[in-house]
């Protein structure tokens, strides 16, 4: 992802699909996300994220005014980063207009936090 990190202001659109996402591909993909600043579309579909990978990732993309759509469906994410995720759209500078959370195992549970 070097490359991609020092080259990624043109990218409009991320899509990691049926990716497992293991400890230390958090920094490295909130590092690569957050300089991405004409992104719009990021769908992480089945891709193992859980608490500690989505509190660093919403770190990575917060401030990226053009992201309207957001996609976590099929991951491992609970409480934490139901909250992280509740922050996010907290955010004055958050303009998601469609966030997608189908069949998270943990999530269920945990949605009262974000809305």
């Amino acid at each position: 992802l070097n490359g991609f990190v020092a080259n990624n202001c043109h990218v409009r659109r991320i899509q990691l699909m049926c990716c497992t996402l293991g400890n230390g591909w958090a920094g490295i993909l909130a590092s690569a996300v957050s300089g991405c600043t004409n992104v719009n579309n990021i769908m992480l579909s089945s891709c193992n994220v859980d608490d500690d990978i989505l509190v660093e990732f919403v770190s990575g993309i917060r401030g990226l005014d053009q992201l309207d759509l957001l996609v976590l469906s099929h991951n491992n994410f609970g409480r934490a980063g139901c909250e992280a995720l509740a922050t996010l759209l907290k955010d004055p500078t958050c303009n998601l207009t469609c966030l997608t959370l189908i069949d998270n195992n943990r999530v269920d549970d945990n949605c009262a936090t974000i809305l």
